[in-house]
């Protein structure tokens, strides 16, 4: 049998390179959408999570270019004006290491939830158990076993736009 613990998101934000895009610490949709996007997606499509949501609205960004692994950005963003939606955590360490700027998400994304899973029969294993606390010191627990109930009750949030 298989434990989980479920660790909340800190939701997504906007990850770019100052030097090379203007973006601000509050976008608006219109701005967020006039930039030029990276995604990761692990099958290589163009699309993500920020599409479903868009796309319920009949909006679109445009997405440029798409990687297999989240440790590409912070190469990508410094060699290209694009912008990545990130989970917020992420994209906090990535900027003190990569002197990327952050961004407010003008628009409403589910949360998420990061898991660890392990085997029952590793539970008395005493150099797992120190691991398995030294992660969960790092990141605030949301259940013991389940995903957050808001990951279900987001995924349909609007849009927020924001008019000047």
């Amino acid at each position: 049998h298989v434990a989980v613990r479920s660790f909340a998101g800190r939701g997504f934000v906007c990850l770019f390179d100052p030097r090379l895009v203007r973006l601000g610490e509050s976008p608006t949709l219109e701005e967020y959408l006039a930039a030029r996007h990276v995604v990761v997606s692990y099958n290589g499509d163009l699309a993500g999570i920020v599409e479903d949501v868009l796309g319920r609205s009949g909006v679109r960004r445009d997405v440029a270019l798409s990687l297999a692994r989240f440790a590409s950005i912070p190469a990508v963003l410094a060699s290209a004006p694009l912008v990545a939606t990130v989970p917020r955590a992420f994209a906090e360490r990535l900027a003190r290491e990569h002197g990327l700027g952050v961004a407010r998400l003008p628009l409403a994304l589910p949360d998420y939830a990061v898991q660890m899973a392990w085997h029952r029969a590793n539970d008395a294993d005493p150099g797992l158990a120190w691991l398995r606390e030294r992660v969960a010191g790092l990141l605030p627990v949301t259940s013991a076993s389940r995903a957050p109930d808001s990951a279900k009750k987001r995924r349909d949030a609007p849009i927020r736009r924001s008019w000047r």
